[in-house]
């Protein structure tokens, strides 16, 4: 093959020397762009339908690069929160950090994509409403080879899908179609009947040579064929028995999409005319907007008729319903309805009632303030954070005043002879406009009220920009920091730092993250410490993430920090030269 450059060899450019650096957040970072880059030549190959570059590429992403295995590993045995989880065999990562260490290496030297996969052990999770959900666990050694092949696949993957589905793909999220199907309903002119679909036990009865003869159309080569297919053919094991319905692990709501795209390239076929597409698809929950009942009902029997002959899946004739918008419908936790030909989008009433419900139990489990702030502040921004891009302001403010009551009741519990003007002054004071807001005194941790999030509409992800494509890059940062800044909110100081530093970590120099931002991991660095003589302004902050914080901290003295500082010197320019 006449490449211009020697991709074996670069493969393996991220190998320390020193196992201890292996998995070091500057190798990790070094992991990234060498992979990334792989996928972005590997995308640009199935744009131009070159069949053994395609090959080629995901060879070296699945066999040769020693990058992607150190990503998997990573993924798998250090940010996967089901990492404790056993499979089959047993085998769990500790949580002890050094026995983790040497377990992840032992991984990393140990991985085979050839060898058979083992069972799927099955468990089964509560749901919301009272049932329970099945769920596969592969084993920890089957998990990072899955990771593998993702990896290897998804720009192709991403290459092929429709633009019309959002679930478990890079860069698109429940907001994207959440505002996509807005935008299907919101002219006057637009269809207003809605078939909601839901599909009886979806990766349960996927036909597996549809998702193989599928992947073979993309030309995805055949040894990644042969490996899907073995994991296809894995089997579950429940109860000591061994069935032969695969389910579960990290490559399984790609597959999923794999064999669903077929049903959106259907609908933009039979059902688009002179519209957009008609579905809205997150993994195997979907809509399709109509003109009328009666198109309704030819599109749902249509779906039905094809999704069995091609998919090997049924509809559920229970789940799936037709609604007009004016009646409303549910979808990914939006409730979506039209009052006066107006279309609104708000919480829907099931998430409020199980967020309460939370509420209701977390702060009858907790034992003191600290635990309870600490508890419930994760929950509220979250799910606050969730839906701050419709219209949720008066739910927020009805969030609150159940939050406060519950914290009342808590305090009088906990307080029984106290008197009312003593349980205010212990436990609330006043904080900008709020006047009574729940705090720890000792530590001046405080509840977070949801009416502050602040609603602003949510940037779309535009049909037609590839991931993997590097020409689109710019576009994708772009929308990335519009979003990590219109996620910053009751942090004045924060938003005006992410704007001087231009959405930058001053430490690293990456970027900040929209998850960042919602999951605080972002840090205000004093670059003269406060201990000396540090002042309080802005002129004396950073912003950092909150790894990058910790990590200067251990490189560097305060006292020293606050030496450099005064001669003039960047210290954080100096450190992350010396740690790359």
């Amino acid at each position: 093959m006449d490449f211009t450059i020697n991709e074996e060899n670069q493969g393996n450019t991220t190998c320390p020397t020193n196992r201890a650096d292996v998995f070091s957040q500057s190798n990790l970072d070094n992991c990234e762009k060498y992979v990334l880059s792989i996928q972005r030549r590997l995308d640009k190959a199935v744009a131009n339908g070159d069949k053994s570059r395609i090959k080629w590429y995901s060879h070296i992403l699945s066999k040769r690069s020693r990058a992607v295995k150190i990503l998997a590993v990573h993924r798998v045995c250090k940010e996967n929160q089901g990492r404790h989880t056993a499979g089959v065999d047993g085998v769990s990562i500790p949580k002890d950090k050094d026995t983790a260490h040497e377990m992840m290496l032992g991984c990393l030297d140990n991985i085979d994509i050839t060898k058979r996969p083992e069972p799927i052990r099955r468990v089964y999770i509560p749901k919301p409403n009272g049932d329970k959900r099945p769920l596969g666990i592969p084993t920890i050694a089957d998990r990072i080879i899955q990771d593998i092949i993702r990896r290897s696949i998804e720009p192709i993957c991403e290459y092929n899908f429709n633009h019309q589905s959002f679930g478990f793909r890079p860069k698109r999220s429940c907001q994207d179609a959440m505002s996509n199907l807005f935008n299907k309903l919101s002219s006057r002119t637009t269809r207003k009947w809605i078939v909601e679909g839901d599909i009886k036990g979806c990766f349960n009865h996927i036909r597996h040579d549809h998702i193989i003869s599928t992947l073979e159309g993309w030309n995805v080569s055949r040894n990644i064929r042969n490996i899907i297919q073995r994991m296809l053919k894995s089997g579950v094991m429940e109860n000591d028995l061994l069935s032969t319905t695969p389910e579960g692990g990290i490559i399984s709501p790609m597959l999923a999409n794999v064999a669903l795209n077929c049903l959106d390239y259907e609908m933009e076929r039979a059902f688009s005319g002179i519209q957009s597409n008609p579905i809205v698809r997150y993994a195997d929950d979907f809509i399709v907007v109509a003109k009328s009942r009666l198109e309704a009902e030819a599109i749902k029997r249509h779906i039905k008729d094809f999704l069995k002959d091609k998919v090997g899946l049924e509809l559920s004739d229970n789940k799936t319903h037709i609604t007009h918008i004016d009646d409303g419908f549910d979808f990914l936790g939006f409730n979506f309805r039209a009052y006066k030909e107006k279309l609104l989008i708000k919480p829907s009433k099931d998430n409020v009632n199980l967020l309460k419900q939370k509420i209701k139990r977390t702060v009858r489990e907790c034992t003191s303030a600290v635990s309870l702030i600490t508890t419930l502040n994760p929950i509220l921004t979250g799910w606050g954070n969730y839906y701050r891009h419709v219209v949720a302001k008066e739910t927020y403010k009805g969030i609150d005043s159940f939050l406060w009551q519950q914290i009342w009741r808590w305090i009088a519990k906990k307080h029984p002879t106290r008197t009312k003007k003593y349980r205010m002054s212990r436990y609330f004071d006043e904080h900008g406009t709020r006047k009574w807001q729940f705090i720890d005194k000792d530590t001046n941790l405080r509840i977070v009220f949801m009416k502050h999030i602040p609603i602003k509409r949510f940037v779309q992800v535009k049909g037609g920009q590839r991931v993997f494509d590097a020409d689109a890059k710019d576009y994708w940062q772009k929308r990335e920091h519009i979003n990590a800044k219109n996620s910053i909110y009751a942090e004045t100081a924060i938003l005006t730092l992410f704007g001087k530093q231009k959405g930058r970590c001053e430490y690293c120099h990456k970027n900040i993250t929209q998850d960042d931002v919602q999951n605080r991991q972002i840090h205000k660095h004093h670059f003269v410490p406060r201990c000396e003589g540090g002042q309080k302004g802005l002129g004396n902050l950073r912003l950092l993430h909150k790894e990058c914080h910790t990590k200067l901290h251990s490189q560097i003295s305060r006292k020293d920090m606050a030496r450099f500082a005064h001669n003039g010197i960047d210290y954080l320019r100096i450190l992350k030269a010396q740690s790359v």
